[in-house]
């Protein structure tokens, strides 16, 4: 398992609890391309860049051709939209980042435009979660 995170008190905490993690972001080289059975994108990472197709597409560079995407996105009752988020370290605003939220509402469409099919969309608790299954040939 490797963690990919440009915030480098991210990278500072999960390698204090042992996980193995670059600080570099996931458009950049990473190990493995082409070769990872699954990738996570959990607490709405899917909206990482304010581009979510653009990352799935890039998810589907670093997936092996069968590969699988676990997202975490918003409730159906929510809508998609565009955002600016800030991040706090300590409690103290630390940066600003453009970021997407994803209604589990649109996941099917994200997954068709990405080169994706939105293989189950549910809850657990109050979290939403999408299995997106990589198709194979092209990207549409």
């Amino acid at each position: 398992m490797l963690g990919i995170d440009v915030a480098p008190s991210a990278v500072r905490l999960a390698r204090r609890q042992g996980a193995c993690v670059l600080q570099r972001s996931v458009f950049d080289r990473v190990p493995g391309a082409g070769r990872w059975g699954s990738l996570l994108l959990l607490d709405g990472n899917i909206g990482i860049g304010a581009n979510p197709c653009a990352l799935l597409r890039r998810a589907r560079e670093l997936l092996a051709p069968h590969g699988r995407v676990l997202a975490e996105v918003a409730p159906p009752a929510k809508r998609s939209c565009d955002l600016t988020l800030c991040l706090q370290v300590g409690g103290r605003p630390a940066e600003w980042l453009p970021w997407s939220q994803v209604s589990a509402t649109d996941v099917d469409k994200l997954a068709s435009e990405s080169g994706f099919m939105a293989r189950r969309v549910w809850a657990s608790g109050e979290r939403w979660f999408a299995w997106l299954d990589s198709c194979s040939g092209e990207v549409q």
